[in-house]
């Protein structure tokens, strides 16, 4: 980047860099020296000593005829600097206060469609990290392939318990076999779809053995959609079998 770029990240348009630099490196000058040493045409030489005058970068000398000496640069591109700063913490209070109301009215209901095992495996891996307070699982039937994740899953699982969240299982014959530390586990002989209910917040519902759609899954965070869920999986819940 040349010295001419940099000086342009700091307000400066091409001929006021120009024009900048030359009085840095000689001095006091007339705007008609301006003119020749920096190649700015003289027609444009006074707009741009008097807009470089306005932001602080050159002086005025008095006397006849009229000559220019810079500001210190240190001195300059601190006090630009420190005015940047002030503009950008005005402005993004602006926009914040300005923009939030918007945000806020138009919020659309949070649905969103996955499709493909990965992916819904990703999206379940993902809840059960994020989980603070409470996670209920519904896996009444796991995939072949995704067997070799049960033990990180089971893993994830058991430190989610220890840590305060209340974990709750209602899983297939051959899951439900399996002893998580600190997780409650109940039994579910239909092969339904999962269902993931995080913190009271979330949901996913998924289908990830459906092979024509190769795994399909919905997400949402719609309050109604959520309550829906949670009270299927607490009937669920009551009417399953405990180890």
């Amino acid at each position: 980047m040349s010295l001419e770029d940099k000086l342009r990240l700091f307000g400066l348009n091409k001929y006021e860099a120009l024009a900048y630099v030359e009085l840095v490196r000689r001095g006091v000058l007339t705007s008609k020296e301006i003119s020749d040493f920096a190649g700015i045409p003289y027609p444009r030489v006074y707009d741009v000593l008097t807009s470089l005058e306005r932001k602080g970068w050159i002086v005025r000398e008095p006397g006849k005829p009229m000559r220019y000496r810079a500001v210190e640069p240190a001195r300059v591109l601190k006090n630009v600097e420190r005015e940047t700063r002030k503009k950008l913490e005005v402005a993004k209070e602006e926009i914040i206060n300005e923009l939030k109301p918007l945000s806020e009215d138009s919020k659309k209901v949070g649905v969103w469609i996955i499709r493909g095992k990965e992916k819904i495996l990703e999206k379940v891996m993902e809840m059960i990290n994020s989980a603070e307070v409470s996670l209920s699982l519904l896996v009444p039937f796991i995939p072949a392939d995704f067997f070799d994740e049960l033990s990180s899953i089971g893993k994830i699982i058991e430190s989610k318990a220890a840590h305060g969240v209340e974990v709750r299982v209602v899983a297939g014959e051959e899951l439900g076999k399996v002893k998580i530390p600190g997780v409650k586990v109940r039994v579910c002989r239909e092969k339904i779809g999962w269902v993931v209910i995080k913190d009271e917040e979330e949901v996913f519902y998924a289908s990830p053995y459906a092979e024509e759609a190769k795994g399909v899954g919905m997400w949402s965070d719609e309050p109604e959609l959520v309550k829906i869920a949670s009270v299927m999986f607490k009937y669920l819940w009551e009417g399953s079998e405990e180890l």
